[in-house]
């Protein structure tokens, strides 16, 4: 519970979310049904990746960059056509793990949200309609839900810092 009298930050709730939600996720791995929905969506999403000539041009350079011998966008639907669930799922179960992951959060007030973090303080969503009880159930949950964060693994960058180098 938020003790701190501080401004309600969602996305404190959002990061615990994130390895709950992973973790549980990766316990049953895709579904036949979210796979084709998947592969449905990212046959007609990866239109909309590179929708100008100077986005193809940096896809084809990223072709050269890489060594590839085919032209990766232009190719993209066949190979999404062609994955199985069975290679998905393989690659989830070597790939993807919820232990180390990685969160990049922009905010006004970076140290209170490392406080926040530090100290497992929690900040409930709040909702601008109203939410069915299984949602506010689930939400408490997910507030409660331990963040093992720890100062020397949140590092705060100043905006300026960005795109350096």
């Amino acid at each position: 519970m938020d003790t701190t009298g501080a401004k309600p930050r969602p996305f404190v709730c959002f990061t615990c979310r994130t390895p709950e939600s992973l973790t549980n996720w990766l316990k049953r791995v895709m579904s036949e049904a979210d796979f084709e929905l998947t592969k449905n969506f990212l046959s007609k999403y990866y239109l909309h990746f590179a929708p100008t000539t100077m986005q193809r041009l940096g896809f084809k350079l990223d072709d050269y960059f890489y060594g590839l011998d085919y032209h990766f966008l232009e190719n993209f639907a066949s190979m999404i056509n062609s994955l199985t669930l069975e290679q998905v799922n393989t690659a989830i179960k070597k790939y993807l793990q919820a232990q180390n992951i990685k969160i990049v959060m922009v905010t006004q007030d970076a140290q209170s949200l490392k406080n926040d973090l530090l100290n497992n303080i929690s900040h409930p969503m709040t909702y601008t309609t109203p939410k069915p009880e299984s949602v506010l159930e689930e939400d408490k949950k997910i507030a409660a839900y331990p963040l093992p964060a720890t100062a020397d693994k949140i590092k705060i960058v100043n905006v300026s810092d960005m795109f350096v180098n």
